[in-house]
């Protein structure tokens, strides 16, 4: 289990406490911080936290991103880095990195939901755990009359988005269930990954890093995924996560979630230069379909 982590002081002893108690062979839990951390000041950060906790918790290790400037996609690529160093006795080979954030709460059994699914599609090394968005959904009712409803309907909506797209989109691509790709149509749809609940081979990771200082890094790297024709393998089973608590912060969650197919182009012409299995045709439709969202997803915010 890898999670990065930035000021989230609030909720990190409640994360430690349920990923520790998640059961499984041979697991291990990393945490990322990083020295953006202390860019803000505050009296007590998420690593002092830490590192009054970690001694109680054997399953637990820290790594420190010693970089001001760093993402949470260089966090994330920080411990694929060190991973020979954190754990020499692992083989990248048959070890998976999952990724969770820390307001990710899935199924205390999604380890093993995971191992079923893989037993399926042993060769694949990405796999995909989609979210429903209402952890905190009643939190908001201690809100004023606006900003209640308008948190409320956020959640919702986010939780609609991942349910009638990005489950559906996943599916078409690659069928987990008899471990088989479709059709180059349904494998043209864009499906991008979401940076929580991604379970991946580290021996992938280590060649197909996540882009450097650049968010949303998910949607970017899920498209060098498929470009590439890697399947995503779907997981079936939702991590419960959080919506943000301000409207402030939605918007700002809305404009990186528009940035992210907005900037397909970009992507496409990355994953084209860097690697030699791209697929042209795939990337080129994938394209397309990316733009097309971006502007459906603008319109169903306007909605809303």
């Amino acid at each position: 289990i890898v999670i990065s982590v930035l000021r989230e002081q609030k909720i990190i002893k409640e994360t430690v406490e349920f990923f520790s108690k998640l059961k499984y062979p041979k697991l291990h839990f990393l945490i990322v911080t990083t020295e953006k951390e202390f860019e803000k000041k505050d009296k007590i950060t998420t690593i002092n936290i830490l590192n009054k906790i970690k001694n109680k918790y054997p399953k637990l290790m820290v790594i420190h991103l010693p970089n001001k400037d760093g993402l949470k996609s260089d966090q994330m690529n920080y411990a694929i880095e060190n991973f020979n160093k954190i754990f020499p006795k692992l083989n990248p080979n048959n070890t998976f990195f999952a990724f969770y954030d820390a307001d990710s709460r899935p199924n205390k059994d999604i380890l093993n939901i995971f191992n079923k699914v893989y037993k399926i599609n042993k060769n694949a090394n990405v796999f995909q755990q989609s979210a429903n968005y209402l952890a905190n959904f009643y939190d908001f009712d201690n809100k004023n009359f606006f900003e209640k409803y308008f948190l409320k309907a956020q959640a919702l909506k986010q939780t609609r988005f991942c349910l009638a797209y990005e489950v559906p989109r996943i599916l078409r691509t690659y069928d987990y269930s008899s471990g088989k790709n479709k059709s180059l149509f349904n494998k043209s749809v864009y499906a991008p990954t979401i940076g929580h609940g991604l379970f991946v081979r580290v021996s992938y990771l280590k060649k197909v890093k996540f882009p450097s200082k650049y968010t949303p890094e998910d949607m970017f790297w899920g498209f060098i995924v498929l470009s590439t024709n890697e399947p995503i393998v779907f997981i079936p089973s939702l991590d419960n996560s959080e919506t943000p608590d301000s409207i402030k912060k939605v918007f700002f969650q809305l404009a990186s979630w528009f940035k992210g197919p907005a900037l397909v182009l970009r992507y496409k012409k990355y994953a084209k230069e860097h690697y030699k299995q791209f697929d042209s045709t795939r990337a080129n439709f994938m394209s397309f379909f990316a733009l097309c969202d971006s502007g459906t997803w603008l319109m169903t915010s306007f909605i809303v």
